[in-house]
C-alpha cells in the first residue's frame, strides 16, 4: 500500500518583500556575485518563481522559507507567494534542508552545456553572463572528472631502464622552516613562447612552432607534440595524487613521453581546508617539483596561497629571481576572492622577484592583473575550459558568415 503524502500547500497569494518576515533561522549567505547576477536574471526575464512562506506562531507572521533575497533585494515588489501550513518546528526542517536537498542533485554537465548555448547569446546582463560562465566551467569541469581519456600520458610506461631508475622515496636534505625542500636553481627554465593551451585535438591543431600548456590527465594527447609540451596540473588534485604516493613511476612515464619542462604540482589549499593540510600542501609540491628537478626535468614553480598568513610557507623553498614563476586564476570570481588573489600576487612578485610571469586563468585574470601592473614579463594563457569555449565560438562565427 502506497503511503499517503501530505499536500502542505494552502494557498497562492501576493505580498510586497517588506510584508514578509526574514527566517530567523535562515543559513543562506548570499554574496554580491549572487545579488548580481539575480537582479540581472530579473531585469532580463522578470518573476518566474514563488516565494515559499508560512505563518510563524514563533514570529508572528507571514515568514520566508525560501526567497529571502528576492524579498530583500526588491522590498517594494509584490511578490507570488506559495503559502505552506506547516509549524514551526517543520518549517525548520524544510530550511535546512530545502537548498542542501536540490544540491544532491547530480549535475548533467553535457545538458548543461547545451542548454547554457542556447541561453547565452540572448543575455545582454553582465552579472548574468558571469553567472553562465561560472556555470559552464562547472560543466566543463564535471565532464572532464567523468572523461576517460584514452590517448592521455597515463598509459606511457613509467619504468626506466637499468641504472636510470629511479627511487620511489627519496630525502631532500634542508635547512628550511618545516624541511621543505628548496628548488634547485640550475634547474629551473623559462616560460617557452609562443606557448597556448592545449584543449584535445578536437579543438587544437599544433602549428609546428608552438609549446602547448597541457594540464596532465585533461584531454587527449593525439596530435600534442610532447617535445614542445609544459606539463601543468592545473585539474582537480585526484588527477595527479600519484605523482606523491608512486613518483617514480609517474615521473618516470613523463620522462618516457619525452616532455622535459613542466610546471610543479598545484596542491589545492582549498578554504574549507586546515591551516595544517594547506602547509602539506605546499611540502608536497615543492617535494615533488624537486623530484622532478632531480629526475632531469626543468620546473617553473607554482605559487599558491590562500590568504595572508599563508605567506608564512607558501613561497618557502622558491629561490628569489627565478627564470619565471606560475599562477593559476581560474575560478576567481567573487570581489573577495578577486581581493586576496590582487594582494596575494602582489606579494609573490615582491618577495620573489621573478624575471617573467606565467597566468593561466579565465577572463578575470586579466582584470586581476590590470590591478596588480606587474614589472617584469608576463605570458598569459587562457584556461582550457576558455580555450574550448574561444575556438567553438568562433567556429559557430564562420559557419553563420
Amino acid at each position: 500500500m502506497a503511503s499517503q503524502i501530505r499536500n502542505r500547500i494552502v494557498d497562492h497569494i501576493e505580498v510586497k518583500g517588506k510584508d514578509l518576515q526574514d527566517n530567523q533561522g535562515n543559513w543562506r549567505i548570499h554574496p554580491q556575485m549572487q545579488r548580481d547576477a539575480l537582479n540581472g536574471v530579473l531585469a532580463e526575464v522578470g518573476i518566474v518563481d514563488e516565494l515559499i512562506v508560512y505563518e510563524s506562531e514563533r514570529q508572528g507572521g507571514l515568514t520566508i522559507l525560501d526567497g529571502h533575497l528576492r524579498a530583500g533585494e526588491h522590498p517594494d515588489v509584490e511578490w507570488p507567494c506559495t503559502v505552506l501550513d506547516l509549524t514551526d518546528e517543520e518549517a525548520d526542517l524544510v530550511l535546512a534542508t530545502f537548498d542542501p536537498l536540490a544540491g544532491m542533485a547530480e549535475m548533467g554537465a553535457r545538458a548543461m552545456e547545451m542548454l547554457l548555448d542556447k541561453v547565452r547569446p540572448d543575455v545582454a546582463e553582465p552579472a548574468v553572463l558571469d553567472m553562465l560562465d561560472g556555470l559552464a566551467e562547472q560543466a566543463e569541469m564535471a565532464l572532464a572528472e567523468l572523461e576517460v581519456v584514452e590517448d592521455n600520458l597515463e598509459n606511457i610506461s613509467g619504468s626506466l631502464p637499468g641504472a636510470a631508475a629511479l627511487k620511489p622515496s627519496m630525502k631532500f636534505d634542508s635547512d628550511l622552516p618545516w624541511d621543505i625542500p628548496m628548488l634547485l636553481p640550475e634547474m629551473l627554465c623559462d616560460i617557452p613562447e609562443p606557448l597556448d593551451t592545449w584543449a584535445g585535438p578536437d579543438v587544437c591543431q599544433d602549428d609546428q612552432i608552438s609549446w602547448w600548456l597541457y594540464n596532465w590527465g585533461s584531454d587527449s594527447i593525439r596530435g600534442l607534440p610532447l617535445d614542445r609540451t609544459l606539463l601543468a596540473f592545473y585539474v582537480n588534485d585526484k588527477r595527479f595524487e600519484n605523482f606523491w604516493f608512486v613518483p617514480d613511476s609517474y615521473v618516470g612515464k613523463v620522462l618516457n613521453s619525452g616532455i622535459s619542462k613542466a610546471i610543479s604540482p598545484n596542491y589545492s589549499l582549498w578554504a574549507e581546508a586546515a591551516r595544517a593540510t594547506h602547509l602539506y600542501n605546499t611540502f608536497r609540491s615543492r617535494w615533488v617539483g624537486r623530484y622532478m628537478q632531480e629526475a632531469g626535468i626543468k620546473i617553473i614553480p607554482d605559487i599558491n596561497w590562500f590568504d595572508e598568513r599563508s605567506f608564512e610557507f607558501c613561497l618557502i623553498g622558491i629561490p628569489c629571481e627565478s627564470p619565471a614563476i606560475s599562477v593559476q586564476l581560474q575560478t576567481v570570481r567573487e570581489k573577495l576572492e578577486i581581493k586576496r588573489a590582487v594582494k596575494g600576487l602582489k606579494m609573490s612578485l615582491e618577495m620573489l622577484k621573478p624575471q617573467s610571469l606565467l597566468i593561466y586563468g579565465g577572463p578575470t585574470a586579466q582584470d586581476i592583473l590590470e590591478k596588480v601592473q606587474p614589472e617584469c614579463r608576463v605570458v598569459f594563457t587562457l584556461n582550457r575550459v576558455g580555450k574550448r569555449r574561444s575556438v567553438v565560438e568562433k567556429q559557430d562565427e564562420e559557419v553563420i558568415r
